[in-house]
């Protein structure tokens, strides 16, 4: 019988649940961007301006951030650097969509989103690192 693979790194941390709490708020936001606030925008006559264009990809980046230190527990920079390739990729999937047209302006705004939350990220990853003390290496 195999024997799994030793595994000599430290152990993953907790789950932070207040991450959670955020990445599902941002998520709400990704959505009401991408359906109620367009709506609303257009009622209002503003729905061409470039802030409504971008919201969406603000939200995502910042939802996508915040999911992966939630979901893999990855590193605020790892989580940072993930989130902003979903974003880049996102885009450049849009090169073989038909009706959809890349915008580098999106892929700014998903940066944005991400960088929005990376001082959240550091926050809560140097709380967990100060409540689980020195790792027993």
């Amino acid at each position: 019988m195999l024997k799994p693979a030793a595994h000599h790194s430290s152990p993953r941390p907790a789950r932070d649940r207040w991450l959670l709490l955020v990445a599902l708020l941002a998520f709400a936001l990704w959505l009401a961007a991408l359906g109620p606030i367009r709506s609303w925008a257009s009622g209002a006559g503003l729905r061409d301006h470039w802030l409504i264009g971008v919201a969406p990809s603000f939200f995502a980046g910042a939802t996508m951030a915040l999911w992966q230190a939630f979901a893999v527990r990855s590193t605020p920079l790892a989580a940072a650097a993930g989130a902003v390739a979903i974003v880049a990729l996102a885009e450049a999937a849009q090169f073989a969509l038909p009706r959809y047209t890349p915008d580098i302006r999106d892929v700014l705004a998903g940066i944005a989103g991400v960088a929005l939350v990376v001082p959240l990220l550091v926050w809560r990853a140097r709380r967990a690192a100060k409540l689980t003390g020195p790792s027993a290496d």
